[in-house]
């Protein structure tokens, strides 16, 4: 009998970074939306806090790749 290779390590990792991903659109999106609106500030804030969610996504599953 072939050994599983279940991990809840890799299913909290998965979730964690399509969380993750979703949280930057979300973020990229409402920073759009407050530029939009005349917040520009607020807007360069939110947008940067997407991109930064974006990359420890992508952190995420890179570890996850690994184990």
């Amino acid at each position: 009998m072939a050994e599983s290779n279940f991990s809840w390590l890799k299913i909290a990792s998965f979730v964690g970074a399509l969380v993750l991903v979703m949280l930057a659109v979300v973020t990229i999106a409402n920073g759009i939306m407050t530029i939009g609106g005349g917040d520009a500030l607020h807007g360069v804030f939110s947008i940067a806090c997407g991109l930064v969610c974006g990359a420890c996504a992508v952190w995420v599953y890179k570890n996850y790749q690994k184990k």
